[in-house]
């Protein structure tokens, strides 16, 4: 039936604002004699695709392993509607809007394994009452010496965004289609208002421990980041706006450093999302 989105939440992920699925078949199609002037059209393997809206700054995270998944379309008592399933969670983008200060928010991309089904029961609400963060306490906090622990803020950045994904390797299995996640990648990008784009802490190919920082005291940490690029100088005489330019970087999961070891993404509630105790 006609109804709005206002009871959207998928369950078990706090502060849900969106979440939207898209199916197709993958649909082929050939042009041969036996169909003289025209194109003959083949049924495909359907697969399930989506995203996840949220605020906050502790997304759902790229993983190897599938989660269930329960998308609420109406939680109304009498007018239960739910789409239930499994999925992996393979690229999530946390945006940090400083210069707004608006809510930090988050959107993580699933793939299905098979396709979501429509349920009428049970009911699922959000119990969590946590307010995201404002925006306006991101920041950028660099270790200009490898190692030392000293961290320097960065000037004048505006907006910030993080990345992570495992690019997913797909297969079919009785006409429907299945993920498996690869190998991690992350990257971050923030803009800078500033006229001076030769700042050493961030010079191209610098490799650096970063910080974000999401609150005035809590922040991912990447061990390391390598910067690769500064885009977007611009100077612009007829709008009056800002100088601004965007830095852009990879995260590494290995670094030159002794002894040897593998480097580390940690999360602002203190845990570690890639690790040393990864084999």
């Amino acid at each position: 039936m006609r109804r709005t989105g206002k009871y959207a939440y998928v369950d078990g992920v706090p502060c849900v604002a969106m979440w939207s699925s898209s199916q197709t078949a993958s649909l082929s199609s050939y042009q041969a004699s036996c169909a003289p002037g025209g194109t003959v059209v083949l049924e495909g393997n359907i697969g399930e695709t989506g995203n996840i809206k949220g605020y906050g700054y502790i997304p759902l995270m790229p993983d190897d392993d599938d989660i269930p998944f329960i998308g609420v379309a109406s939680a109304k008592p009498t007018e239960i509607v739910n789409y239930e399933g499994v999925v992996i969670i393979y690229e999530t983008t946390l945006s940090i809007p400083v210069k707004s200060g608006a809510a930090i928010s988050w959107t993580a991309n699933w793939g299905a394994q098979g396709i979501l089904e429509k349920n009428t029961t049970p009911q699922h609400v959000d119990p969590t009452r946590e307010p995201s963060a404002s925006g306006k306490w991101g920041k950028i906090a660099i270790e200009g010496t490898p190692d030392s622990d000293t961290w320097t803020d960065v000037d004048a950045v505006q907006d910030i965004t993080l990345t992570w994904r495992r690019p997913i390797t797909e297969t079919a299995e009785d006409g429907l289609i299945y993920r498996e996640a690869g190998n991690l990648e992350s990257t971050i990008s923030f803009s800078v208002e500033s006229d001076n784009r030769e700042v050493a802490l961030y010079a191209l190919n610098a490799t650096r421990r970063v910080r974000v920082y999401v609150t005035a005291t809590l922040f991912f940490e990447f061990d390391a980041i390598i910067f690769g690029d500064k885009s977007n100088f611009v100077v612009d005489r007829e709008s009056n706006q800002m100088i601004s330019y965007t830095v852009n970087g990879q995260w590494t999961a290995l670094r030159e450093r002794t002894p040897a070891a593998l480097g580390e993404i940690l999360l602002p509630d203190g845990s570690t999302y890639y690790g040393n105790e990864i084999s």
